[in-house]
C-alpha cells in the first residue's frame, strides 16, 4: 500500500502501477482462455467518462463498440428510483478500506451488487 493506504484499480498498489500488474493478470486471462479453446474476451462496458478503464481495456481489444440501453416503464408500473452517481465510489472507498473486516465487505457487496449492475 502506498503512504496514504490507497489502492488502485483492481487492488493494484498505486506505487506499483508503473510495473502494469493488472495487464500481466489480464495477459495470462488470456492465454488460459485460449488454452481451454475460448475465442472471445468481453472486457465488459465502461462510462464515457472513464478514460483510464477505457486506456486499460483498448489494450487488449480488437473491437469496440457502443452500448446502448432501452428502457420500456408501463403505465402504472412504480419506477425504481435512481442511485446518485457519487454513491458507488464512496461505498467503494469506505469497504476497501483495510480497517472494514472482510466478512462486512462481503455481505455489503452481496447486498449492494444488484444495484450497480
Amino acid at each position: 500500500m502506498d503512504a496514504d493506504g490507497a489502492l488502485g484499480f483492481s487492488a493494484a498498489r498505486r506505487d506499483a502501477l508503473s510495473l502494469r500488474p493488472n495487464d500481466l493478470l489480464v495477459w495470462e486471462g488470456i492465454k488460459y482462455g485460449k488454452s481451454l479453446g475460448d475465442r472471445y474476451l468481453d472486457l465488459g462496458l465502461s462510462d464515457w467518462d472513464q478514460d483510464g478503464l477505457i486506456a486499460f481495456k483498448r489494450k487488449f481489444a480488437t473491437q469496440e463498440k457502443t452500448i446502448s440501453f432501452l428502457e420500456y416503464q408501463p403505465t402504472g408500473a412504480a419506477r425504481q428510483p435512481s442511485l446518485p452517481p457519487e454513491l458507488l465510489p464512496t461505498l467503494t472507498q469506505l469497504f476497501t478500506d483495510p480497517t472494514v473486516p472482510d466478512l462486512i465487505t462481503e455481505k455489503a457487496g452481496e447486498l449492494l451488487y444488484r444495484f450497480f449492475v
